[in-house]
């Protein structure tokens, strides 16, 4: 997986394994995985600045 993620993409892949464990889906279920998908890239971008502060602490 790269980031940061594609919203879109997540949500269809995300609505695809949900269809193959459960034979179905609906609005919520993408819904959910496009706010999935914008919950991790927050995280990878906290972590991003976590690590430009950490080096500029270190220089």
């Amino acid at each position: 997986m790269t980031f940061p993620l594609d919203r879109a993409v997540f949500a269809e892949a995300w609505l695809e394994n949900r269809r193959k464990v459960h034979g179905t889906v609906s609005d919520i279920d993408r819904e959910f995985g496009e706010a999935l998908a914008g919950i991790l890239n927050d995280a990878y971008f906290m972590g991003v600045e976590d690590g430009r502060k950490q080096q500029e602490v270190k220089a």
